[in-house]
Order: C-alpha cells, then sequence, then structure tokens
C-alpha cells in the first residue's frame, strides 16, 4: 500500500524541516528527505531550473496542514524489489535545461509532455512489480488499476498510428485536442487528471499536441479504455 506523504510546510508532519534544497533534490533525484531512494511514480527529474525553482517556491506558500501520513506498507516481493531494483535514486537522464521552453511548438511540446504533464508515464506499458518501461514512450498501455478492485484502465495509444492512435482514432485536429482537453472526463473514473490539463493554457496544450503529432508512429492497439469485471 503507497500512500502520498504531506508536502505541506508543517515542521512536524509536512515538509517545513526540510531545505529548498532538500526539496529540490527529491523532485530531480528521487532522493528522500529521510536520505532514501524515493518510488518513481512521478517522474520530474527533466523540469528546468526555474520551474524546480517555481514549484518550491510555490509549496512554501501554501497554509501548514498537521497531518501524519503512515509510511508505506510492502510485502515481501515489494520488500524485495525495493532493496534491490528501486534501491537506487533516479536522476536525470540528460542535464536538465536552466529555463523552461516557452514558445509554442514541438520543443516546448517535448518538455511538458516529457516532465511536466508526465504523459508518457501512464501511456506507456510498465512492469506492474517494478514500474520499469516495457514498450515505448507514449506508445499506450494495457493494465492500469484503478476506480475498484476490479477495474482496469487501458491509456491509449498518443503516437499517430492512423489506425491505433487514439488522436487520429478520434481525429483530433489541434483546435480539437484543444477543445478535448478542456472538455474533462467522459468516462466515470478516469485516472486522468483532467482538472489539472484542463486549466493548461491554450498554447501549452497547442505545444503539446505537436510533439505528439512528431512522435514516429507506433501500432499498439491496447483494447477499450475501461474493463470491469477482468
Amino acid at each position: 500500500m503507497f500512500r502520498a506523504p504531506n508536502i505541506t510546510p508543517d515542521p512536524a508532519t509536512g515538509i517545513g524541516a526540510a531545505s529548498d534544497g532538500a526539496i529540490a533534490r527529491a523532485l530531480r533525484h528521487g532522493v528522500g528527505i529521510d536520505g532514501r531512494a524515493l518510488l518513481p511514480f512521478m517522474e520530474m527529474q527533466g523540469l528546468a531550473d526555474d520551474d524546480l525553482t517555481a514549484i518550491v517556491s510555490y509549496l512554501r506558500t501554501q497554509a501548514p496542514v498537521v497531518h501524519a501520513v503512515p509510511p508505506h506498507e510492502y510485502n515481501l516481493l515489494g520488500r524485495v524489489v525495493c532493496t534491490t531494483v528501486l534501491a537506487s535514486p533516479i536522476g536525470p537522464a540528460e542535464p536538465p535545461p536552466a529555463v523552461a521552453p516557452r514558445d509554442i511548438g514541438i520543443e516546448t511540446g517535448r518538455y511538458l509532455a516529457g516532465s511536466v504533464s508526465n504523459c508518457w508515464a501512464c501511456h506507456t506499458e510498465r512492469s506492474p512489480s517494478t514500474g520499469e518501461l516495457l514498450g515505448p514512450r507514449y506508445g499506450g498501455a494495457r493494465f492500469m488499476p484503478g476506480g475498484g478492485a476490479d477495474t482496469v484502465w487501458a491509456p491509449p495509444n498518443l503516437t499517430p498510428d492512423p489506425r491505433t492512435g487514439r488522436l487520429m482514432q478520434l481525429g483530433l485536429t489541434e483546435d480539437g485536442f484543444v477543445e478535448r482537453m478542456r472538455a474533462g472526463p467522459l468516462l466515470p473514473g478516469s485516472p486522468m487528471p483532467w482538472d489539472v490539463y484542463r486549466r493548461m493554457t491554450e498554447g501549452d496544450l497547442r505545444s503539446i499536441y505537436r510533439f505528439l503529432m512528431s512522435l514516429p508512429p507506433l501500432e499498439n492497439d491496447v483494447g477499450p479504455a475501461v474493463r470491469v469485471g477482468t
């Protein structure tokens, strides 16, 4: 059982006692405030320096909340994985930029989809035991629990494959993509954080669309978006 920690600036139960550097290290290098490797669930190692500073600054402005969150609970396999496969923290694959790209275009979309909105983190096949990537990024995934023990979500293929790519299946133009992201969830219980993405600027959404459309087409049919009772 994994539990999300308190990241408000409460000094006793949150991150109030941690230095700015320790918080930045956790985000960029996957090293927790206690010095241990963090589980690689939200990979943000590629954040630009200015965005990393902005996030730490934002967290500092939040109202402190006194809420002690228990640590994760592992079964035997989980303990083995954490002491072997996940024992080392994961840092950025290449030096992050000092300043995040802002122009509307493919490079901004690449940065946003890869290091900020983390589209690939769900839309890529992963090992259910280690989180290791098993398929090409953005190519879709066939298994993602959520919404109940008998519910399985399949994040779709985001590459521009004419047969299996979701954007192509829906016939979404750039304007249509922006409208769809603004519309919010169509399926109850969708794990997609629509409330966050629908508030992105129009320029950022257009940049993400242009980046996704620039990817090499990958034929990968992940099946229906949600399956219940399987």
